[in-house]
């Protein structure tokens, strides 16, 4: 009987790993894929990010501002731009100086994103690349976990090689937990916060470490029961 629920843990256990690994590229994939559709056809319906919004307006004055013609100093400019989408208008106007120069100048880094032409939406660059990092550890943590035998743990095994295999098993652990919390700092003050990101490769990453280490505890749950039966090959 051991037998056939060793094996059933084991099938399961690769289900959920498998599950888990297929959610968390999908969602990686499906981002980069509507970022770059964003180009041409925009197949993910994305609408430009409010931030761009805001810079394309402020850029949209400040170049009627710039290109006044006859102006008296210390006036105000007023017209309307088009927006980003070719649809609605910007209310623009913009105060002059005694020196003829704009009160309220636009920043380069204004200027420069409201010429992006993905709309704002940002590639997975900076803190957003960290979500890759996961993953990498709950696979080590999967490995290091799963490396030790039950019956090692039970103190049947020597000095020094019973200590050894204790901190190994502890620190796959630890880096298993270290995985979850970085997942959930990612997905709460990375991509939730940040509103030029989607938060599907936030939602991926925490729902595929989430599996693995629920794969992780059958897999040691059917290892534990095959111990016992040489059959079963574990």
């Amino acid at each position: 009987m051991s037998n056939v629920n060793a094996l059933w843990g084991s099938l399961l256990s690769g289900i959920v790993f498998g599950i888990g690994w297929i959610i968390f590229v999908d969602q990686i994939a499906y981002y980069n894929s509507c970022r770059e559709s964003f180009l041409s056809s925009n197949t993910c319906g994305w609408k430009n990010t409010s931030e761009f919004q805001t810079a394309y307006s402020e850029s949209c004055c400040y170049l009627q501002c710039n290109q006044r013609s006859n102006l008296t100093c210390e006036s105000t400019v007023k017209g309307t731009c088009p927006g980003p989408d070719g649809g609605a208008n910007f209310a623009c106007g913009c105060a002059l100086l005694s020196n003829c120069t704009l009160s309220s100048p636009v920043s380069q880094s204004s200027l420069d994103l409201s010429k992006d032409k993905y709309g704002g939406w940002k590639s997975l660059t900076g803190n957003a690349q960290l979500v890759y990092l996961p993953a990498i550890l709950i696979l080590l943590g999967f490995f290091m976990i799963n490396t030790v035998e039950s019956s090692d743990l039970t103190g049947e095994l020597e000095y020094p090689n019973n200590v050894f295999i204790k901190v190994w098993f502890f620190t796959g652990s630890l880096i298993i937990f270290t995985s979850l919390a970085i997942s959930l700092w990612l997905l709460i003050d990375v991509f939730a916060k940040d509103k030029s990101l989607h938060v599907g490769p936030g939602v991926g990453t925490v729902v595929q470490v989430s599996l693995v280490s629920l794969s992780c505890v059958f897999f040691w749950i059917a290892r534990r029961l095959g111990e016992d039966s040489p059959n079963v090959g574990f």
